[in-house]
């Protein structure tokens, strides 16, 4: 395919294999936005599975269900009896949740922590986090809670990791396609047409569970960095920092075998994709640090040679 680069004052498109060292890039400094405003209809989600109970008052002529207030998802819909925004379902004997998930700052900062530190499988979701980060496991824990459901929290001597056995949740996040192992995992498409405001906090979610921030005031030097073995993911993060106009640095490092501390699972060698973002006015409006108030200097390169 064909990649852009500067000709006579010119941005025109080269062929990759045209390529010649010493060749100038044109990039994307930002990319546009397309935002929605998005709620997961869990309805949608599991009608076709088996077992699925609806729960909201209705009088139905089966006395049972009428007394408990439930009935079978199926009937409902085949039936065509509106569903109140405030019912809740279940599955089998399990909790029941709301029946739609607002796409609000809580759930895409979760769906960050998810990426960096969770895993699943068809019933639970598994989030692992280091005993000190007590912040984050309350942030997890309240919004299970918040959905009805009764989060599992288990000390792992230096770690800690909590569980969400839940069926109906697991769900969305499969048709999500977040992925459910390390190397699986990709960024979502509905975050990158979700407001910037919750791209940030879907981000914050994101590097609090798995990034590491270094400040040296000292010397004016800060660094955001984001590493994983997932490739794909790397490349989904610098897509949507692009998105906010925030450039990451992409690096490519050989990693020796070791064991994940929050977890005891031990990683042969292996092969680690980073992104950084080192600009600080970037990382502030990234909510990682304040923002850092410095001398009056020249402005960056690209805001001094106009775009041809």
């Amino acid at each position: 395919h064909s990649v852009f680069t500067i000709k006579d004052n010119e941005v025109v498109p080269i062929r990759v294999d045209e390529l010649k060292v010493g060749d100038v890039l044109v990039l994307a400094k930002e990319l546009p936005n397309v935002e929605e405003d998005i709620e997961i209809s869990l309805i949608d989600i599991v009608k076709d599975l088996e077992n699925v109970y609806i729960q909201f008052d209705y009088p139905y002529m089966n006395k049972d269900w009428r007394r408990r207030k439930s009935a079978p998802l199926s009937y409902v819909i085949e039936n065509d009896i509106e569903i109140p925004s405030n019912a809740t379902l279940r599955i089998g004997s399990g909790r029941a949740v709301p029946v739609s998930i607002p796409v609000d700052e809580r759930f895409v900062k979760i769906l960050g922590y998810y990426l960096a530190e969770g895993h699943m499988d068809d019933n639970r979701i598994v989030f692992s986090f280091g005993k000190h980060e007590k912040a984050y496991i309350d942030e997890v824990v309240d919004y299970f809670k918040g959905l009805g459901l009764n989060p599992k929290v288990y000390d792992k001597g230096s770690a800690v990791q909590i569980e969400i056995n839940s069926k109906p949740i697991v769900e969305p996040f499969k048709s999500l396609g977040v992925g459910c192992k390390a190397r699986e995992k990709r960024i979502p498409s509905l975050v990158y047409s979700l407001p910037d405001s919750l791209k940030v906090e879907f981000l914050r979610g994101y590097f609090n569970g798995d990034g590491n921030l270094y400040v040296n005031p000292k010397h004016s030097t800060f660094q955001l960095t984001a590493v994983s073995c997932n490739r794909e993911l790397i490349n989904d993060l610098a897509m949507l920092l692009l998105q906010l106009g925030v450039i990451g640095h992409y690096n490519v490092e050989k990693i020796a075998g070791h064991t994940i501390e929050k977890t005891g699972q031990f990683l042969d060698d292996s092969v680690a994709y980073m992104l950084k973002v080192t600009n600080p006015d970037a990382i502030a409006r990234l909510k990682m640090m304040a923002k850092v108030i410095r001398e009056k200097k020249k402005p960056p390169i690209d805001e001094l040679i106009p775009a041809p």
